[in-house]
């Protein structure tokens, strides 16, 4: 908020992973908590607001409040560059995963349309 104006929201998940997750596979995580939604008012947007919410989102994620868990994970679309340097600035690394943000099929590397790409990342607890 800003002088009582909503200028962002944020949507987290806690998830048990299935053994044939990447997160599970790769980093051996057996929860998450998921990052499934973070938005910032495009006026508000290069004010450092977003970095100070997700700073608080840790915070909030560091204290377990459904249950302890391996990791934070999320995903964006490869496009966006503003949120791949704001994640990458709080600790996320990218995972290797990215699918098609569509569909959630696979991705095929040959595909022209990148905008459509979803890159997984990752942030340790």
């Amino acid at each position: 908020m800003q002088n009582d104006e909503v200028i962002g929201y944020v949507d987290i998940g806690f998830y048990e992973l299935a053994e044939s997750s990447i997160l599970s596979e790769k980093y051996g995580d057996k929860s998450t908590y998921g990052l499934n939604r973070f938005m910032i008012d495009k006026k508000h947007q290069g004010k450092g607001f977003g970095k100070q919410a997700m700073m608080k989102v840790i915070d909030y994620i560091k204290s377990f409040p459904q249950g302890k868990a391996d990791a934070v994970s999320t995903s964006y679309w490869m496009v966006n560059d503003a949120v791949r340097k704001l994640f990458a600035s709080v600790g996320f690394v990218e995972t290797g995963a990215i699918w098609d943000g569509q569909t959630g099929g696979n991705w095929n590397a040959e595909r022209k349309d990148i905008e459509y790409a979803e890159v997984g990342a990752r942030l340790g607890l």
